[in-house]
């Protein structure tokens, strides 16, 4: 499980986000790094 949200958006094609052992969303870089959610919690923007 890679905790570098960051380094995994260069270096992955398709996304688990998970949440407390569960799979929380799923998607490809581009549309992850546009939710709102992922962009303030994991991404730090």
């Amino acid at each position: 499980m890679e905790q570098n949200a960051k380094l995994t958006f260069e270096a992955t094609g398709t996304r688990l986000v998970v949440e407390n052992g569960e799979v929380a969303m799923t998607g490809t870089s581009a549309q992850l790094r546009q939710d709102p959610r992922v962009r303030r919690i994991y991404l730090g923007l």
